[in-house]
C-alpha cells in the first residue's frame, strides 16, 4: 500500500524522491518510518500516527516526531484507496519536515542494515 502511494507522489511531486533502503544507494537523507493505525468501527473513525526519524548521517539523526491524522471512513469500501490516501497524506506533511539544504555527502544505505 505503501509502495503504491509512494509511486503516486512522486508522479505529482518531481522535486522530491524516495526510494527503498538498500545497501547499494546512497541519498541525501534516510528516513525510517513506523506507522501505527487504529479503526474504530463504531465511530468509522481512523486513527493514524506515524513515526519518523531523518538521519542525515549514521551519527546525525536531524529529526524525529508523529504526525497524526484523525479521519471518518468507512473501511470495508475500497480501503486500499482510503489508506493509500492516508499515506499520500503523510508524504505530503513529512516532505514539509524535510531540511532546506541538502547535504554535501550522501548517506551511504549501509547504515538501513543497523535502523
Amino acid at each position: 500500500m505503501f509502495k503504491e502511494a509512494l509511486a503516486d507522489y512522486q508522479q505529482s511531486i518531481n522535486k522530491i524522491s524516495f526510494s527503498q533502503c538498500l545497501e547499494s544507494n546512497a541519498s541525501n537523507f534516510i528516513i525510517k518510518l513506523e506507522p501505527n493505525f487504529f479503526y474504530n468501527p463504531l465511530m468509522q473513525t481512523m486513527y493514524a500516527d506515524l513515526n519518523y526519524y531523518i538521519y542525515q548521517e549514521p551519527s546525525k539523526q536531524i529529526d524525529h516526531g508523529t504526525l497524526s491524522i484523525k479521519k471518518q471512513m468507512y473501511i470495508q469500501a475500497r480501503h486500499d484507496i482510503q489508506l493509500k490516501n492516508l499515506y499520500l497524506e503523510f508524504l505530503n506533511q513529512l516532505s514539509e519536515k524535510l531540511p532546506a539544504s541538502v547535504p554535501d555527502q550522501a548517506i551511504n544505505g549501509e547504515f538501513c542494515k543497523i535502523i
